[in-house]
């Protein structure tokens, strides 16, 4: 009889083990990158393209900070030989059809626990934006994956588009020349698992639902990173944390010139795209992204909007000894729209296993460093978590109460006053406890 209670005992610890990690590992837009010590030729059969085994960066040099801002075992940004180069995507990224019709989903999201891009059908993507809005694609699918392995000056993929989703070649160069005296340019930077056509979907989605009250046209920019799905849902989220390094890099470079011609922007990140864009802004005042930094001089007072929802960033990191510590200096102000009952974010410290790490798309502002002329960083945290509930879900933001759009058109408001000379809107101070 003991015997048999032993075993009943036993099964039921095992059933519960695994049952905890079924929910552990859900479709999500967070993750930590671990050093893949396959191969080159195994990791490709499997879809992973990898560096060579010494141009990695260890895993407490990539997730844990602060790091120093010289004197890494990569120095600066090289052409990194023996970095492995991934496929480039296609001419045309699935369901964007030159001249011929709308975007097509290329994902569907299934299950009560919903986590990635925006659904098909969720909106009319010929309703987007203002006829005179100028809309962007800029790819970095075809670039690096690894912050080892990134060039600069970054030239990724770019292209016109319309307000059906259609497409047209382009350049940096021309898109450079053409935000030239423009009234605001809006940065959207997509979250984890979205294919080409999903990130265009969600891009226009967004533009759609963000122009409110705005009364001149404005340049959007859809930045397109390379999020697709990748192996089994564990290896995939790990994978992802490690390209934001990358992206925090390629997203800097991008920026300098913007920077540096004062052109009025606003940056809008959705999860892992928020862990993208306050690394941007870390690494434009020179600080570090996985062991690497920008081989230029540095750049502050930046003074970017920014507005985040749900961001899988570590809630500290952009406070003083943080990871993103520096991004302050080039912000503006931030909005951070969270969900305190995120079922995803709130296993945010499984990606490093470490207790007590929060995701501030979990539980809101708290503290952050200075701005750089001292001042404390203006910040508008808004729970959301009454309206979204346990869904990890972009749509559920702009749906319903929570009002992202309406949040974000504020931001977008704010940076066009302060560009035409008038004075700042009164300064909103909403951190959580």
């Amino acid at each position: 009889m003991n015997y048999q209670a032993n075993v009943m005992t036993i099964r039921t610890f095992a059933w519960r083990v695994a049952a905890i990690a079924s929910m552990v590992i859900l479709p999500s837009s967070i993750g930590a990158a671990e050093p893949d010590r396959r191969t080159a030729t195994q990791a490709v059969t499997l879809g992973r393209p990898v560096v060579p085994d010494t141009q990695w960066v260890s895993i407490d040099e990539t997730i844990h900070g602060p790091l120093p801002l010289r004197g890494n075992r990569v120095q600066s940004i090289h052409q990194g030989s023996g970095c492995f180069r991934p496929n480039a995507v296609s001419a045309t990224p699935a369901g964007c059809v030159l001249g011929d019709g709308p975007i097509q989903s290329a994902l569907m999201q299934s299950g009560p626990i919903q986590s990635g891009p925006i659904q098909s059908g969720s909106m009319q993507s010929g309703n987007a934006g203002n006829a005179a809005d100028r809309i962007w694609l800029i790819s970095t699918r075809n670039l690096p994956y690894d912050a080892a392995c990134v060039n600069i000056p970054v030239r990724p993929k770019v292209w016109r588009m319309d307000r059906c989703g259609n497409r047209w070649p382009s350049s940096v160069d021309e898109y450079q020349q053409t935000i030239m005296g423009r009234h605001a340019c809006v940065i959207y930077v997509h979250g984890n698992r979205y294919t080409a056509s999903d990130a265009v979907e969600s891009g226009m989605y967004v533009l759609a639902n963000s122009r409110r009250g705005l009364d001149t046209p404005i340049d959007f920019v859809i930045w397109s990173w390379p999020s697709d799905r990748k192996g089994v849902l564990g290896y995939d989220v790990r994978i992802k944390a490690a390209r934001t390094d990358a992206q925090g890099l390629m997203l800097a470079d991008f920026l300098e010139f913007q920077a540096d011609q004062s052109i009025p922007t606003t940056l809008i990140g959705f999860s892992f795209g928020g862990r993208v864009i306050t690394g941007a802004m870390h690494a434009m005042a020179g600080g570090t992204l996985g062991g690497r930094f920008l081989p230029k001089d540095s750049i502050t007072g930046a003074d970017f909007d920014v507005g985040l929802i749900a961001p899988a960033v570590e809630r500290n990191w952009l406070n003083y000894g943080g990871y993103h510590e520096l991004a302050s200096q080039n912000i503006h102000r931030m909005t951070v729209l969270y969900n305190r009952r995120d079922i995803v974010l709130k296993r945010y410290w499984l990606i490093d296993k470490v207790r007590g790490q929060i995701a501030l798309g979990y539980a809101g502002p708290k503290a952050f460093a200075a701005r750089v002329d001292g001042s404390p960083l203006p910040v508008r945290g808004r729970d959301c978590s009454q309206i979204v509930g346990l869904q990890h879900d972009e749509t559920d933001y702009y749906e319903g109460r929570c009002d992202a759009g309406g949040e974000i058109s504020l931001l977008i408001r704010d940076t066009m006053t302060r560009y035409r000379g008038t004075p700042d809107p009164p300064v909103i101070d909403a951190v959580a406890p």
